[in-house]
């Protein structure tokens, strides 16, 4: 699939406030890009000038040619009709096309099996749980066959322990109808899981934008590199422990260091956290403290150990 979505320039004021600034984006045909900031940073303003809801003040929003339908967007708080059955829901496009009850009929349940709804088909909004009445949700944005689909904090309404297979199911959605998927999202964790293409959005402006391990691991700016969680920087009184032959600051993920088990080691573990999926580790080192996250829980406070730096990123 060729063609790309491209914001060039893009500018919003509300009132005398800045929302977005020269805005640029490049973002491919049939992949993902998640949006990055924090609350006010313009995150939704974008997506509704991609929806055609608002318009920009200058600058445009290009998409290809090929793109044959506008735009989907499944709002946070989905916007289900509350009198109307998961069916009723889905239906609502189709039927505002006028398209004939039996091949709407046939779309709709389709499309509510894809997406594991078919038994609540007879159920109203509120009698479903915040997976459901997603799951309706972009079933209703889906049967319309769109190239393009939106989403606005897909994961504000769920529950934390459904975020990891809700991202893994948007993305097969994603891959499986060869979508291209722009979503924006508050929180670094959803963004990584959901994304090819990351860009990180700071009151209004682009602070970073690119492949998102790249910018994880690689990140162009300190700024950015904190933004997407915790960083050690490794002072130059260690650059030899690590082998380090840098003339730049070196700085490196919390999970890109490797604890090595030795009652001679140089480093002394201060603390340790159980975080569920991994272990906080605290590191003295020298007089420097480093965070360390790892799956080794046979370590304790007190403990002697080495240090090995898998990955880092400099400046």
């Amino acid at each position: 699939m060729e063609g790309f979505i491209k914001f060039l320039n893009v500018c919003k004021q509300y009132h005398d406030a800045s929302v977005l600034k020269d805005l640029n984006i490049s973002v491919p045909l049939g992949e993902s890009l998640s949006v990055l900031g924090p609350s006010g940073s313009g995150k939704t303003t974008l997506l509704k000038i991609l929806a055609n809801i608002i318009t920009a003040d200058s600058g445009s929003v290009v998409l290809p040619h090929t793109i044959k339908s506008q735009p989907v967007l499944v709002f946070q708080d989905y916007q289900l009709f509350p009198y109307m059955t998961v069916y009723n829901n889905i239906a609502f496009g189709l039927q505002a096309r006028r398209l004939p009850k039996k091949e709407i009929k046939e779309k709709v349940e389709a499309m509510a099996v894809k997406l594991s709804i078919d038994n609540r088909l007879k159920a109203y909004p509120a009698q479903l749980s915040g997976g459901e009445k997603q799951r309706c949700a972009l079933a209703r944005a889906l049967v319309l066959k769109p190239e393009v689909i939106l989403l606005d904090e897909p994961f504000a309404n769920l529950d934390r322990n459904l975020k990891s297979e809700t991202a893994e199911f948007l993305r097969s959605i994603q891959q499986d109808f060869k979508l291209t998927m722009i979503t924006v999202t508050h929180d670094q964790e959803e963004a990584l899981m959901l994304s090819d293409w990351l860009a990180i959005l700071v009151n209004g402006e682009m602070l970073e934008f690119g492949r998102a391990e790249d910018i994880y691991f690689q990140p162009g700016s300190l700024e950015a590199a904190r933004f997407l969680g915790p960083v050690n920087e490794i002072p130059r009184s260690l650059y030899a422990y690590f082998l380090l032959e840098s003339t730049d600051s070196v700085y490196c993920r919390a999970e890109s260091l490797e604890m090595i088990p030795d009652e001679n080691g140089k480093a002394k573990i201060k603390s340790k956290h159980f975080k569920g999926r991994y272990f906080r580790y605290t590191i003295e080192l020298a007089d420097t403290s480093i965070q360390l996250f790892s799956q080794q829980k046979d370590l304790c406070g007190g403990d002697r150990v080495d240090l090995k730096l898998k990955e880092f990123f400099s400046f």
